[in-house]
């Protein structure tokens, strides 16, 4: 005899409006509803809230007994867990599951397209300080140019130049 879990679980198989993002009614609230409709009176459930609460429960519990088998801390090898005991019998939701951030929308990365990004991110600062670099090397080849720009000639050299000069400040400094 079957549970009324596993009647819900057959039941929401035969919809994919429900659980398939990439199906084309997956979005679709109206084929959504008629689904569950359907559903309820499969399962006996007595309101489409009550299945859709189950639902979620459900897939929910078995997300995390998903997390639980891989789940490792550093450095230890994984430990053989028993599966959860709708695990097989949700198992086509695997390909329509995916990671997220509570904080964002976007699907999390995989490790290699992480790394790909920082590798990017790395090329474009250093890419970016080579330019500075080169603009100050410019800036100081400019300056050779000059051994003494205008300016400097007209300096004094020491305190005491200016001290004699002091009368005639305006041949230090051209204004």
């Amino acid at each position: 005899m079957k549970t009324m879990d596993e009647k819900l679980i057959r039941s929401v198989k035969k919809f994919p409006c429900i659980w398939k993002t990439t199906s084309e009614y997956y979005k679709c609230n109206e084929t959504k509803d008629a689904a569950w409709d359907q559903i309820t009176i499969e399962t006996n459930i007595s309101d489409v809230k009550t299945a859709k609460s189950r639902w979620k429960q459900l897939r929910d519990n078995h997300r995390d007994a998903l997390k639980r088998q891989n789940a490792t801390r550093s450095g230890q090898a994984r430990k053989q867990r028993k599966e959860w005991k709708y695990q097989k019998a949700m198992s086509f939701l695997l390909p329509y599951m995916c990671n997220r951030d509570g904080s964002s929308n976007f699907v999390t990365l995989d490790n290699s397209t992480q790394r790909l990004h920082q590798i990017i991110s790395t090329l474009v600062s250093i890419l970016l300080v080579l330019q500075m670099i080169a603009t100050l090397v410019s800036i100081l080849l400019a300056l050779q140019k000059f051994k003494q720009p205008k300016i400097l000639k007209h300096l004094p050299q020491s305190k005491q130049d200016l001290m004699k000069n002091a009368d005639n400040f305006e041949t230090y400094y051209d204004f």
